[in-house]
């Protein structure tokens, strides 16, 4: 039965394709204000993951706007905590 280990691998694999496709459809223009002011270029350069990790160091910062729909949507979506 060699073919279970092909299907799990398959499986692990669309899963996690999943969470980064999920990942990317986060709206940031919430937050572009504190992007334009702290992470200017991160996203273009190093993805979401790179631009969520810049706005949680200025978490306390954010807008209500910015924390309340992009940055909590990205948690939710990819399952992040702070």
């Amino acid at each position: 039965m060699r073919i279970y280990p092909f299907i799990l691998t398959s499986m692990v694999a669309v899963c996690s394709a999943s969470v980064v496709f999920a990942a990317d459809k986060v709206d940031w223009s919430p937050c572009q204000t504190e992007i334009t002011k702290w992470c200017q270029g991160v996203k273009e350069k190093s993805g979401e993951e790179a631009l969520y990790q810049c706005l949680l160091k200025r978490d306390a910062d954010l807008s209500k706007q910015c924390d309340n729909s992009a940055h909590s949507r990205y948690e939710q979506v990819t399952g992040k905590t702070r």
